[in-house]
């Protein structure tokens, strides 16, 4: 809804008042102007799992895609602790989500000492009741608007009785015009600020995580030359891991690069490759041309990963990898899924559970 209630007290403005100030009235803005749907941005995680969901949001990382929505960002320089509550009716369904945030120079428990102590059965009893409140708060805006909509119609429509056809072109005209203005304004983005770059901690384990799960790959790659199957030499290093290796170590909160994403969002796009490549290849049931099916088999596997809610961006690499693949590729059929698909998964999400977590400001994964 947008709506938003502000303790005074525990967000001291001595410092830096005016911008303080500014940064607020901006967040509040927003907050009324976005809507996320499930398992996108914070409320969207909170509603997605159906239970608290807390953020540490100093050591989120800038090039995550969470700190890509502009709200984040603009929470980030203000807040250090983010805590969703999902409201939930008798029937378990989330109604709503409650946001909070913690000022950033409160002093106080750690973020996961502060959930514990509001994780209590009373605590999710009062959460959940004033779920049943929500049903009643729903229905009158819904008859609110219903109304809104019949008064509207009913003036529009004496309107278009009053005025002539001219009067009603220039009427469709200028509402066109303005839908298309609107969409232009969205050219201009959200006019918040560019992420900076990160210090050379964040940087030296993004750098040592990418280097050792990739060398993994290629060392097992250099010892499958001398391996062959169906007259083809075996392999393990293609080259969308190099962008997996990426997310996983210089963008691991983000949702798109836990572990079921990365190994569900390859195991979905590979098995597509492999079935279109059967309408493709002149061995099988040529009916769809190579042009075509290299178009069509990425855009498939992203509808079956949003659908599925598995989605990794450079699992749709291996579609294109393994279509417009030579020989070599193809010749292994089903045998891609296993190795190098599978296998290198399975290496990069271990080392990034082992490197990952040796730093004090990482924490990986958020969800398996």
């Amino acid at each position: 809804s947008g709506h938003s209630y502000f303790l005074p007290e525990r967000f001291p403005m001595h410092q830096d008042k005016e911008r303080l100030k500014k940064l607020l009235q901006h967040f509040q803005t927003q907050s009324k102007k976005v809507k996320y749907p499930k398992g996108e941005s914070l409320p969207g995680l909170s509603w997605a799992r159906g239970s608290m969901d807390w953020h540490d949001l100093y050591s989120l990382p800038h090039d995550d895609d969470l700190a890509a929505d502009p709200r984040v960002g603009t929470a980030k320089k203000l807040f250090d602790i983010s805590l969703g509550v999902p409201i939930m009716d008798k029937q378990g369904h989330v109604k709503a989500v409650l946001m909070m945030y913690r000022s950033g120079n409160s002093k106080g428990l750690r973020p996961n000492e502060n959930v514990k102590r509001i994780d209590t059965p009373p605590f999710q009893d009062m959460a959940n009741k004033s779920g049943q409140f929500l049903d009643i708060v729903m229905q009158m805006n819904e008859m609110r608007s219903n109304w809104k909509s019949k008064v509207n119609g009913t003036l529009e429509e004496k309107m278009e009785h009053d005025d002539d056809d001219d009067e009603i072109a220039v009427t469709n005209a200028n509402r066109k015009l303005a839908r298309f203005h609107k969409y232009l304004e969205k050219y201009k983005g959200e006019q918040t600020e560019a992420p900076p770059g990160h210090g050379p901690r964040y940087v030296g384990w993004s750098f040592l995580g990418t280097f050792l799960s990739v060398i993994c790959v290629a060392g097992i790659d250099n010892y499958f030359q001398q391996e062959s199957y169906r007259d083809s030499t075996l392999f393990a290093l293609i080259a969308s891991f190099g962008a997996v290796g990426v997310m996983c170590f210089a963008a691991p909160t983000s949702p798109l690069v836990q572990p079921r994403n990365v190994l569900g969002g390859h195991i979905i796009s590979v098995m597509v490759a492999i079935l279109l490549d059967y309408l493709i290849h002149d061995d099988y049931f040529p009916v769809i041309p190579q042009w075509l099916g290299n178009a069509l088999g990425p855009a498939i596997a992203t509808f079956l990963m949003c659908w599925t809610g598995l989605v990794h961006p450079p699992a749709s690499a291996c579609v294109i990898i393994y279509l417009s693949g030579d020989d070599q590729v193809k010749n292994v059929h089903w045998l891609f899924l296993v190795v190098p698909v599978i296998l290198d998964c399975v290496i990069m999400l271990m080392l990034a559970v082992v490197i990952n977590n040796m730093s004090r400001t990482r924490h990986y994964p958020l969800y398996w």
